[in-house]
Parts: C-alpha cells; sequence; structure tokens
C-alpha cells in the first residue's frame, strides 16, 4: 500500500480527492544532465512556500489533489538502469552509434517495463472516475500514460505539447523509450491522438523536421515563429488564439519545463537559450479554462534536483507554482 504525499500544505486522502498525481522519478537515459528523477520530490516538498489567494482563480486545494508516492521498485529499476546506460551514453560521444546490443536490449526492456507500470497506474485512476494528472521524471514518464488514453479514447483527443525540443527522434542513443522519442512513440500507436501541437520548439534535427512538415496531425509553433510573430507586432493572445483553434474537444497537457526560460529551470536537464515566459505558458493555461476544450490528463517533466553543497532549488519553487496551474486547469475545464 502506497502513501499519498503531502503537497501544497494538504495531504487529503484518495476517497477524497477529484485528482489523482501519479509521481514517476525515472530519468534512466537522460542525456545530458541528470536530476530528473527527483523531480517530483523536491516539488512537493516546496509546494507548500506558496500563496494561493489569487484574483484571477480560485483555490483549488479543497478540491483534493491525492499525490501518489512512486513504489521502490521503481525508484531501484530507475538506478539500475542508468548505471547500465551511464557507460553507453558516454560511449556515444566518442562513437556514434557504435552500440552494444545486449546491453542496450536490456535498457530498452526496464525503459519498457516503465512505460508499462506507468499504463497501468493511469488506467487504475482513470477506471476511478478522478482525474489524472503525472508528475517526471524524464519525459519518457509520459508514454505509458498518452498510450493509456489514446487506447480508451481511441485517439479522439490531441496532445498539448510544450517542449524546446520536438521529441519526434525514432530512438536516440540507441534508447527505444529516450526523453527524446516520446512523441515519435506516441505518433505510431495503433490509435495516435487526431492533433499533436507542440509550442515553443527550437531545438530540433532535420528528421525531426521532416516529420512535422509531413505530418498534417502536427502543428508546431516553433519558437523562432513566435517571436518573429511578437517582434512584427502581433500579440500573445493571438497566438494563444491560434493554438487553441487547431486543438480537438478533448486534449492532454505534455509539459516538458525546457519550453520555458532557462533560468526559470536553470537545472533541467537539456536547457536551451529562448522559450516561454512563465506569463506566457500562465496565459496559455488560463485560456484553454475559457475554452471550450476538456482537459482529460497532463504531465509536467524535466524538473530536476541540483547536484552538490550548495543547492538552489528554484526549478522546485516554479515547478510547484506551474504544477499548481496545470492542477487548476484540469479542474475547472
Amino acid at each position: 500500500m502506497r502513501n499519498n504525499i503531502s503537497l501544497f500544505g494538504r495531504t487529503p486522502s484518495d476517497k477524497d480527492s477529484n485528482l489523482v498525481l501519479l509521481s514517476v522519478p525515472w530519468s534512466a537515459t537522460a542525456s545530458f544532465g541528470e536530476g530528473a528523477d527527483k523531480g517530483p520530490e523536491i516539488v512537493a516538498l516546496y509546494s507548500s512556500q506558496m500563496d494561493f489567494f489569487s484574483i484571477e482563480s480560485e483555490d483549488i486545494r479543497d478540491k483534493g489533489i491525492y499525490f501518489l508516492s512512486p513504489p521502490d521498485f521503481l525508484k531501484k529499476l530507475n538506478q539500475q538502469t542508468r548505471e547500465k546506460a551511464t557507460p553507453i551514453i558516454a560511449l556515444e560521444e566518442s562513437a556514434p552509434g557504435d552500440f552494444p546490443k545486449q546491453l542496450v536490449d536490456e535498457i530498452n526492456q526496464s525503459c519498457n517495463q516503465m512505460v508499462k507500470w506507468v499504463y497501468e497506474e493511469t488506467k487504475k485512476v482513470h477506471e476511478s472516475g478522478k482525474k489524472f494528472g503525472l508528475v517526471g521524471g524524464d519525459h519518457s514518464t509520459s508514454e505509458g500514460a498518452i498510450r493509456y488514453f489514446s487506447e480508451i479514447y481511441k485517439g479522439n483527443f490531441g496532445i498539448l505539447h510544450i517542449d524546446a525540443h520536438a521529441d519526434l527522434r525514432k530512438s536516440y542513443q540507441g534508447f527505444q523509450h529516450s526523453h527524446a522519442s516520446v512523441m515519435y512513440n506516441v505518433i505510431h500507436q495503433t490509435c495516435p491522438p487526431s492533433a499533436l501541437i507542440q509550442v515553443g520548439v527550437r531545438d530540433y534535427c532535420k528528421e525531426e523536421y521532416l516529420i512535422i512538415k509531413e505530418n498534417n496531425t502536427i502543428h508546431t509553433f516553433f519558437d523562432s515563429e513566435i517571436n518573429k510573430a511578437l517582434f512584427e507586432g502581433k500579440t500573445w493572445k493571438s497566438i494563444v488564439d491560434s493554438i487553441i483553434q487547431l486543438l480537438p474537444e478533448k486534449i492532454y497537457i505534455s509539459l516538458d519545463v525546457d519550453g520555458l526560460q532557462p533560468h526559470l529551470f536553470p537545472n533541467t536537464g537539456t536547457p536551451v537559450p529562448g522559450g516561454l515566459s512563465f506569463g506566457q505558458v500562465d496565459y496559455l493555461l488560463r485560456s484553454l479554462t475559457q475554452s471550450p476544450v476538456q482537459v482529460i490528463g497532463f504531465d509536467l517533466v524535466e524538473i530536476a534536483a541540483p547536484e552538490g553543497e550548495n543547492k538552489n532549488l528554484w526549478d522546485a519553487q516554479t515547478g510547484a507554482r506551474l504544477l499548481y496551474k496545470l492542477c487548476q486547469t484540469i479542474l475547472t475545464t
């Protein structure tokens, strides 16, 4: 029996909750910065360090937000898989593509085990009649949840994907369930979502760009194009309106924090210059609550804990506020 985690200064019971958050401390195949597996823990720890009164929205804590603690086996599996993956990631720097097949297969099997676990946990939450959210972990943790919703809704929903990266690589460093491959895996499911709307993308390879251009269900608002529009006089409201017009009635939000400006999440694994401001993301989420869309689930990923003695936990402070806004969004749409 797993315990829930105190979040936003409250510890409701599962029975009294309307929203269940799944903690997935996983970053076994992180390709650059580490620490995303500590994301759920540090966000929960610092989530009470904020004021919940707002002139724009109600305090949603009394609606019941239940944050499940992860099972011990998942933490152990993450650690074991990370130990196997680290030398392969290092090898990629000196001999790209020279992967030891047996070891890579073992890592892919472990990652697939994590994906299946997230799928089953998502199913349990959804069948209980409660709303669902996920806190990662790296972006690979989203795959199991999206796979479940793809099957249950038979692809009749869209994904709002906020990210610096397109995440459309077939595999990365030999890993089939890499954080860089999550959206590739999503669109190649038996029942893929009807639309993938990406916002803030600014770091991608040629192959990913070609996938975007050749797939009419993918609509990408590149960071450079957003900035060009803003520089030439368009408003963020008009851009948000364009984003929402492309969304189907039901949507899943997948929010990688590196989609925002790097100073907001300085310890995230793969930071990229540019990105959305906190205010822009806040406005986008609030605009969703005033639109006809229904948010069926969400994930918040790639919040990372810093290493060393002098830890700057700004990532946790910003992440907790972003998580609260995502909770507000799903509970009011």
